[in-house]
C-alpha cells in the first residue's frame, strides 16, 4: 500500500524496472519481480503502469519461454 503513495514518475520507473528484470535478468530477479507484480496488481496505479508498458506481453513471453 505504501508504494501507491509514491510520486508517479517513481511508480513508472519501478514498474518499468520490474518488467526489465523479467525480460533480461537472472532467475532470482525474475522471481522477485513476478512476486512484486502478484502482490501489487490489486492497486490500480500499478496496473495502469503495467498496461502502459505492455507488461502482459512481457510476462506471457516469459511464461511461454519455459513451456
Amino acid at each position: 500500500m505504501q508504494v501507491c503513495f509514491l510520486p508517479e514518475p517513481i511508480l513508472k520507473d519501478m514498474v518499468s524496472y520490474a518488467l526489465w528484470l523479467i525480460e533480461t535478468s537472472h532467475d532470482s530477479s525474475r522471481s522477485n519481480a513476478m512476486i512484486f507484480f502478484s502482490l501489487s496488481f490489486s492497486y490500480r496505479t500499478i496496473l495502469e503502469h503495467f498496461d502502459a508498458n505492455d507488461g502482459l506481453r512481457i510476462i506471457l513471453n516469459e511464461v511461454c519461454y519455459f513451456c
